[in-house]
């Protein structure tokens, strides 16, 4: 919906790993809620600021570890989360081919 707001196409999609209840509210309505209740504004910081580290780390796990690094961070971090996803899912994610994480997995 904001990316509808501002007549900008979507750069990604969403895939669930399992059967999800998913539950969408338009931006102007949360906008227009976060007005009348400070624990929804600051429910909505909560969440941007979660996704800005998220993203931070990320982009800096991409621009500084090496491929296997990042493997071993993800495996670590979440191994429920890998034991879940497919190898391409896992070469996607880590930006590299399924063949180059096969021979990290085997080193």
């Amino acid at each position: 919906d904001l990316v509808a707001q501002n007549k900008v196409p979507c750069t990604f999609s969403l895939e669930t790993l399992e059967p999800s209840l998913l539950v969408q509210i338009p931006f102007k309505k949360l906008l227009e809620a976060s007005k009348d209740s400070v624990v929804i504004s600051q429910d909505i910081i909560r969440v941007l600021l979660g996704l800005a580290l998220k993203k931070e780390r990320r982009e800096f796990e991409l621009l500084t570890l090496s491929a296997t690094e990042r493997f071993n961070n993800l495996r670590n971090d979440d191994p429920q989360l890998v034991a879940k996803l497919t190898q391409n899912d896992i070469a996607k994610y880590l930006g590299i081919t399924p063949v180059a994480l096969s021979r990290i997995k085997h080193q």
